[in-house]
């Protein structure tokens, strides 16, 4: 810190004028002003010794887009701790806690942008402090490694799909199954679920009838990344994969994923698949 080489500096002044001179006010100045720099070392070692820190990950982040990290510090010793700083080198995010009680825990979090998609890895947390007297700083390093999956940040891109999209998803499959609409009538069969009789019908009839419902089939859209091409292009394809990955999904219509003729995501459907298309797109390189 600046202030405390001023004071360094100004404290060895002392010490130069108090040989010249021989004043003995000169030298109880020199020594007070030493007395303070040992005391802060010994006060700023008592503040550090018995922190742990712990980090609590998001379980994604998208790049470009703002992520809350947060960092908790745990005292285990029988003081307080005062003027904490706990930086995250990999990321240069930063929180102050001004107090740490004894065998207590405190948290807080900062707010990061990733700059690009894939595996952000994190390693060392930094713990340092200026108390008491704001002239030195005393730190130490903590390994806390830790990965953060970074998805692409979705880019609107041209739906390369015939006709309306709404159309797609579900379609008719001309067969009874398990969808919404109705299919047949016929006669209910004993055993079977009373849900599934239509009682308008068969009060009509004077007998039990059964409605069918009609299969829907689910249409499933490919989505196919260059392979061989340069970064930037690449690139822009993985967003734009991203964006109609997660519009195609909130529609029910199933998706893969492909790499050139490679597979890297089988077809599927539900958030669950989305989730894992989307760590795909994160991670795949041309």
């Amino acid at each position: 810190m600046r202030a405390g080489w001023f004071y360094l500096a100004l404290t060895v002044a002392m010490g130069f004028a108090a040989e010249n001179t021989g004043n003995n006010l000169v030298y109880l100045t020199c020594g007070l002003m030493l007395g303070v720099i040992v005391a802060s070392g010994l006060l700023s070692e008592r503040t550090l010794r018995g922190l742990a820190v712990e980090r609590q990950l998001p379980s994604r982040a998208v790049a470009g887009r703002p992520t809350l990290v947060g960092l908790a510090v745990r005292n285990d010793k029988r003081a307080a701790s005062f003027g904490v700083l706990v930086e995250d080198e990999a990321t240069a995010g930063r929180c102050q806690l001004p107090l740490v009680g004894a065998c207590e825990r405190e948290a807080r979090s900062y707010s990061f942008v990733p700059a690009k998609r894939g595996r952000l890895r994190l390693s060392t947390v930094r713990v340092a402090t200026r108390f008491p007297f704001g002239l030195f700083e005393k730190s130490l390093e903590l390994e806390r490694p830790a990965e953060i999956v970074v998805r692409p940040e979705p880019l609107a891109a041209e739906l390369p799909l015939p006709g309306d999209l709404a159309a797609l998803g579900e379609s008719p499959a001309n067969a009874a199954g398990d969808g919404q609409d109705p299919w047949q009538l016929r006669l209910h069969r004993e055993g079977e679920d009373a849900r599934a009789i239509a009682w308008t019908a068969s009060a009509r009839a004077g007998m039990l009838i059964s409605l069918d419902r009609e299969q829907a089939e689910r249409r499933r859209f490919g989505l196919t990344l260059p392979a061989g091409v340069p970064r930037a292009a690449f690139e822009l394809a993985v967003r734009q994969a991203a964006y109609v990955a997660e519009v195609l999904s909130s529609r029910g219509i199933g998706l893969s994923l492909s790499l050139g003729e490679r597979e890297l995501v089988p077809p599927g459907d539900g958030p669950a698949h989305l989730e894992r298309l989307l760590d795909a797109l994160a991670e795949c390189e041309p």
